[in-house]
């Protein structure tokens, strides 16, 4: 007979001893998990906790800003997370605190403390959001709906001017009759409309909406209209492509539409960073705005820029510059930057003039100098300098050029522009003439008047 305890020990193999570690910890996560999504369903509903914990995800997502919540009306996470909440307000950072009074100053010495009576930097009125619970935790880009009304920004909060009125919302017939998303409301002083196209399933009974790959869009803001899509941009940001870009014809620069076009912020929804990139049959411009670290960079390119057609082009950008910017006085916006012009190819018609390139800077005096303008004009080497003054409303332009024997002289006035570039008028002996009106028509008699000729006599 033998005995159970003399019986060799059993000896498992190393895969049987994982397999069961394994199984083993697969089994204290699945408890784990069951009870998690126990909690889940019975966490919910309008609790000061949720509505604190609700403002922190506010401010974190709107880039560390405080937030406050004045109505959570529910807030459930299984098997739906779904927000219902009113007056969701963004306050712009606290102010420095007040420092303490010197050792040994009397209570009655210390400075007052500041009193910050800031606008809230955001206001929302009613904001609702569903999405699935699963959707969320395995990462799928889908929600179920979105409402949000009554969107109220300050002025350079999202965008140089002020939102008021907005209203965000999916529904399955809004963009062309077909599922999309609306964003609209006034911007300044102008009304707009972003619709934007989007994917809609029906997901175990319940709607299901997602962003696709480069969706298409429509915009009107005020007299510009335009359709494209929404891609990833060149510069790492969210970009509108412009397949038509057109201004109603109350609209100034109509006369060489449609253009196609992109515009590009980049580094968030508070970004400097802007791209504009216009193009027609005759012209291919893009404008920059660079900022880093403090430094500001404004670039102007062309590929090829048709003479004849830089009035209307001068028009349209100041038309989508007087809706874009903020309401301050003067031409330019304020803060010191660097400029770069570089046209790579100038032309008149077919007839290609040469090349043209500028470097300068504006100050915080709102004068802007170049420092080197450069280039060639039907092979004469071009020469000069240039001043644009904008401290004032009407701005003040002054202009000597030379390319190679011929010299002139260059003054303007005006308040935006395109009012600067019609009031243009060049001045070579006793020879006066209007810029504008000479290069819209290619009429080069009052240039070669400045062959040979010094500027300004």
């Amino acid at each position: 007979m033998v005995f159970e305890d003399e019986l060799p020990p059993l000896k498992r193999s190393r895969f049987s001893i994982w397999f069961w570690r394994i199984f083993k910890i697969l089994m204290v996560l699945g408890v784990m998990f069951v009870i998690a999504i126990m909690v889940l369903t019975r966490v919910g509903g309008n609790d000061d906790n949720l509505r604190m914990g609700l403002e922190r995800l506010v401010g974190r997502t709107a880039g560390d800003y405080p937030a406050r919540v004045g109505i959570l009306h529910g807030m459930v996470f299984f098997p739906y997370i779904r927000v219902h909440a009113e007056q969701v307000i963004i306050m712009p950072r606290p102010l420095p605190s007040t420092p303490a009074p010197a050792e040994g100053a009397a209570p009655e010495d210390a400075p007052p403390p500041a009193i910050d009576d800031r606008p809230p930097l955001m206001v929302i009125d009613t904001l609702m959001f569903s999405r699935g619970f699963w959707d969320a935790f395995l990462l799928r880009r889908r929600v179920e709906g979105v409402r949000v009304e009554g969107i109220q920004t300050s002025p350079g909060f999202l965008l140089p001017r002020a939102i008021r009125d907005g209203y965000l919302a999916l529904d399955e017939d809004l963009y062309e009759g077909k599922p999309g998303a609306e964003f609209s409301g006034k911007y300044g002083d102008h009304d707009f409309k972003l619709l934007m196209a989007v994917d809609f399933n029906m997901v175990n009974s319940r709607p299901a909406y997602s962003v696709p790959e480069d969706p298409p869009f429509s915009l009107h803001i005020g007299p510009l209209r335009g359709h494209g899509k929404i891609v990833r941009g060149e510069n790492k940001g969210i970009a509108l492509a412009f397949d038509e870009l057109t201004l109603s014809p109350a609209g100034k620069g109509a006369s060489i539409l449609p253009l196609r076009g992109t515009v590009e912020a980049s580094n968030g929804l508070t970004s400097r960073n802007v791209y504009l990139a216009l193009a027609n049959e005759g012209n291919a411009i893009s404008l920059a705005r660079k900022s880093d670290g403090g430094k500001t960079d404004v670039s102007i390119e062309a590929e090829r820029l048709t003479v004849e057609d830089l009035g209307a082009l001068v028009a349209f950008i100041t038309q989508v510059m007087d809706i874009y910017r903020a309401d301050e006085p003067g031409l330019m916006a304020a803060g010191a930057y660097d400029l770069s012009l570089d046209i790579k190819e100038l032309r008149s018609g077919a007839h290609a003039l040469g090349t043209v390139s500028l470097a300068g800077r504006m100050g915080e005096d709102h004068v802007l100098k170049s420092t080197a303008l450069k280039g060639t004009i039907e092979g004469r080497a071009l020469d000069g300098t240039i001043t644009l003054d904008t401290h004032e409303k009407a701005a003040v332009l002054a202009a000597e050029i030379k390319a190679g024997d011929a010299a002139m002289s260059v003054s303007a006035e005006g308040t935006d522009l395109e009012a600067l570039y019609g009031d243009m008028a060049g001045h070579c002996g006793t020879a006066r003439f209007a810029v504008a009106k000479a290069l819209a028509a290619a009429d080069w008699r009052g240039f070669a008047r400045c062959t040979n000729a010094k500027a300004g006599e």
